[in-house]
């Protein structure tokens, strides 16, 4: 099944990409199109040291603080905390944007560990913030949520709530699980799980995460369409070939609406409002002020996937019979 969803994605994104980049306007993309949200665990257990070490929070800072450093301009990077070290009143640490490294090391310096681990909330927050960066960015680019945690979560019932949703939206989640005495509950079911037991893994563990954000500063395209299915259950690949078919940016866990004007249409189209900018599509309909438009008939994706699907047919059939022999 794994590698039949392989082959119909790439033939879809291709589909859809192509259309939608022939459609829109490039000038209106920012220039910064790579984007990562990193929730940063700063409940109390992050006070413990690492194994033979200084405590998981100095190790984490020093670690954040040095990766940030090695940021291209093409990455916007947001930052959230949970716990006691958070600012009060505002979850956001760096709030989603270019690179400033001076900036973050004096926010992320100051934080001291404390409270508990609502993951769920802030794996939310942080996924509806780049769904709103994905919608200002026409779709283009990369959408990232980097978990940096050494707990189970104490919502653990909003985890499981959210997380489906999240996947479903084509946003790669990663995990970094700070020196646990076992796996995170997240290991099996996002795109990445990492351990981090000491320092230089965990410096590595960032590293690379962040490395694989800046790979392609141009966005979209096969390769990013076949690494978000890497690590997912086979149950949850139609849900992300789903979202790069028709992205939806709506906010994680809120029910979709089809507006009144565009119900009995065969185009899946989702609109904003006049003042936001367009909605993150490979369907957008633009709304007022003469924008360019691009939707994608449902009959074109149709046709796609019937395509797709007599093509790796074909080749199965075939790949059979040179068995036989």
């Amino acid at each position: 099944m794994r590698s039949t969803l392989l082959g119909l994605l790439a033939i879809l994104a291709l589909a859809t990409t192509t259309k939608a980049q022939g459609q829109v306007d490039l000038s209106l993309i920012p220039d910064c199109q790579n984007n990562i949200v990193v929730v940063l665990d700063a409940s109390g257990s992050m006070s413990d040291r690492m194994r033979n070490s200084e405590p998981k929070m100095a190790v984490a800072k020093e670690a954040l603080n040095a990766v940030m450093r090695t940021v291209p301009a093409t990455t916007n990077v947001g930052l959230l905390c949970f716990g006691a070290g958070r600012r009060k009143g505002n979850d956001w640490l760096y709030p989603l944007g270019p690179v400033d490294a001076n900036k973050i090391q004096q926010v992320v310096n100051a934080v001291r560990p404390g409270g508990n681990t609502p993951l769920g909330a802030f794996m939310k927050k942080g996924v509806d913030r780049l769904l709103q960066q994905r919608e200002e960015q026409h779709g283009y680019g990369s959408y990232r949520l980097l978990v940096v945690t050494d707990g189970q979560a104490s919502d653990a019932d909003l985890v499981n709530k959210y997380l489906p949703d999240i996947l479903g939206r084509g946003v790669t989640v990663d995990v970094i699980g700070v020196s646990m005495p076992g796996k995170h509950a997240l290991a099996t079911r996002v795109h990445s799980y990492r351990s981090a037991d000491d320092p230089t893994t965990l410096r590595s563990a960032l590293q690379e995460v962040f490395a694989e954000v800046g790979s392609d500063p141009s966005g979209g395209g096969q390769e990013e369409a076949f690494e978000l299915l890497r690590g997912l259950p086979d149950d949850l690949a139609p849900q992300v070939i789903s979202a790069l078919v028709s992205p939806d940016n709506r906010p994680v866990g809120q029910p979709r609406t089809v507006p009144a004007s565009h119900k009995g249409t065969t185009t899946t189209t989702v609109t904003t409002t006049p003042s936001k900018s367009p909605v993150t599509s490979n369907s957008t309909s633009y709304g007022t002020n003469s924008k360019p438009s691009r939707s994608i008939p449902t009959g074109t994706v149709i046709f796609w996937i019937v395509f797709g699907a007599i093509v790796l047919g074909a080749i199965s059939r075939r790949s059979r019979r040179r068995r036989r022999r």
